[in-house]
Protein backbone atom coordinates (compact mmCIF):
# COMPACT_ATOMS: atom_id res chain seq x y z
CA UNK A 1 0.00 0.00 0.00
CA UNK A 2 1.61 3.22 -1.14
CA UNK A 3 0.98 6.29 1.00
CA UNK A 4 0.78 9.57 -0.87
CA UNK A 5 2.43 11.87 1.63
CA UNK A 6 1.92 15.00 -0.48
CA UNK A 7 -1.84 14.62 -0.06
CA UNK A 8 -1.43 14.98 3.71
CA UNK A 9 1.41 17.52 3.74
CA UNK A 10 -0.45 19.96 1.52
CA UNK A 11 -3.01 20.45 4.28
CA UNK A 12 -2.25 22.75 7.18
CA UNK A 13 -2.89 20.08 9.82
CA UNK A 14 0.57 18.46 9.97
CA UNK A 15 2.12 21.91 10.47
CA UNK A 16 -0.44 22.90 13.10
CA UNK A 17 -0.09 19.62 14.99
CA UNK A 18 3.71 19.83 14.90
CA UNK A 19 3.57 23.43 16.16
CA UNK A 20 1.43 22.31 19.09
CA UNK A 21 3.74 19.35 19.76
CA UNK A 22 6.76 21.67 19.84
CA UNK A 23 4.94 23.98 22.24
CA UNK A 24 3.97 21.14 24.58
CA UNK A 25 7.47 19.66 24.52
CA UNK A 26 9.24 22.96 25.14
CA UNK A 27 6.71 24.24 27.69
CA UNK A 28 6.72 21.04 29.74
CA UNK A 29 7.99 21.62 33.28
CA UNK A 30 11.45 20.45 34.25
CA UNK A 31 9.94 17.68 36.39
CA UNK A 32 8.52 16.11 33.21
CA UNK A 33 12.00 15.09 32.08
CA UNK A 34 14.02 12.43 33.90
CA UNK A 35 17.16 13.63 35.66
CA UNK A 36 19.11 10.46 34.97
CA UNK A 37 20.40 10.48 31.43
CA UNK A 38 20.43 7.13 29.68
CA UNK A 39 22.13 8.60 26.62
CA UNK A 40 25.13 10.84 27.00
CA UNK A 41 25.56 12.61 23.69
CA UNK A 42 27.28 15.96 23.76
CA UNK A 43 24.82 18.76 22.92
CA UNK A 44 21.92 16.36 22.36
CA UNK A 45 19.59 19.16 23.47
CA UNK A 46 20.77 21.36 20.60
CA UNK A 47 20.34 18.54 18.09
CA UNK A 48 16.77 18.06 19.30
CA UNK A 49 16.09 21.80 18.89
CA UNK A 50 17.48 21.74 15.35
CA UNK A 51 15.30 18.77 14.41
CA UNK A 52 12.16 20.25 16.01
CA UNK A 53 12.49 23.57 14.22
CA UNK A 54 13.70 22.12 10.92
CA UNK A 55 10.54 20.03 10.77
CA UNK A 56 8.42 22.98 11.91
CA UNK A 57 9.72 25.24 9.14
CA UNK A 58 9.63 22.40 6.61
CA UNK A 59 5.98 21.56 7.27
CA UNK A 60 4.83 25.18 7.13
CA UNK A 61 7.01 25.88 4.12
CA UNK A 62 5.83 22.78 2.28
CA UNK A 63 2.20 23.68 2.95
CA UNK A 64 2.62 27.18 1.55
CA UNK A 65 4.87 26.02 -1.28
CA UNK A 66 2.19 23.62 -2.52
CA UNK A 67 -0.75 25.98 -1.98
CA UNK A 68 0.64 29.34 -3.11
CA UNK A 69 1.67 29.57 -6.73
CA UNK A 70 4.27 32.09 -7.77
CA UNK A 71 7.26 33.43 -5.88
CA UNK A 72 7.70 31.58 -2.63
CA UNK A 73 11.09 32.86 -1.48
CA UNK A 74 9.65 35.84 0.40
CA UNK A 75 7.14 33.59 2.14
CA UNK A 76 9.87 31.12 3.10
CA UNK A 77 11.87 33.98 4.59
CA UNK A 78 8.81 34.97 6.63
CA UNK A 79 8.50 31.34 7.81
CA UNK A 80 12.13 31.37 8.96
CA UNK A 81 11.65 34.67 10.81
CA UNK A 82 8.43 33.49 12.48
CA UNK A 83 10.03 30.16 13.44
CA UNK A 84 12.98 31.97 15.00
CA UNK A 85 10.62 34.28 16.89
CA UNK A 86 8.67 31.21 18.07
CA UNK A 87 11.91 29.64 19.33
CA UNK A 88 12.86 32.83 21.19
CA UNK A 89 9.40 33.06 22.73
CA UNK A 90 9.59 29.43 23.85
CA UNK A 91 12.85 30.12 25.68
CA UNK A 92 11.06 32.83 27.65
CA UNK A 93 8.17 30.43 28.34
CA UNK A 94 10.71 27.97 29.73
CA UNK A 95 11.67 30.51 32.39
CA UNK A 96 8.24 30.00 33.93
CA UNK A 97 8.35 26.21 33.79
CA UNK A 98 11.54 25.74 35.77
CA UNK A 99 13.68 25.06 32.72
CA UNK A 100 16.84 26.79 31.59
CA UNK A 101 16.88 29.89 29.42
CA UNK A 102 19.56 29.24 26.81
CA UNK A 103 20.66 31.53 24.00
CA UNK A 104 22.28 28.56 22.28
CA UNK A 105 18.87 26.86 22.11
CA UNK A 106 17.67 29.94 20.23
CA UNK A 107 20.60 29.59 17.84
CA UNK A 108 19.77 25.90 17.34
CA UNK A 109 16.13 26.81 16.66
CA UNK A 110 17.25 29.35 14.05
CA UNK A 111 19.61 26.84 12.44
CA UNK A 112 16.80 24.28 12.31
CA UNK A 113 14.39 26.77 10.72
CA UNK A 114 16.94 27.68 8.05
CA UNK A 115 17.64 23.99 7.44
CA UNK A 116 13.93 23.21 7.04
CA UNK A 117 13.42 25.94 4.46
CA UNK A 118 16.66 25.00 2.71
CA UNK A 119 15.37 21.43 2.34
CA UNK A 120 12.23 22.75 0.65
CA UNK A 121 14.30 24.80 -1.78
CA UNK A 122 16.56 21.84 -2.54
CA UNK A 123 13.65 19.40 -2.91
CA UNK A 124 11.70 21.71 -5.21
CA UNK A 125 14.61 23.00 -7.24
CA UNK A 126 13.64 23.43 -10.89
CA UNK A 127 15.28 20.80 -13.08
Amino acid sequence: MKIHYKKYLTTKWPAILWSVFVFVLLAAPASFFPHEQKITVSNLDKIVHIILFALLAFLWGFFFYQNRPGSIKKLLLIIVVLSVMYGIAMEYVQLYTGRDFDVWDMAADAAGAVLGVFLILIKNKPR
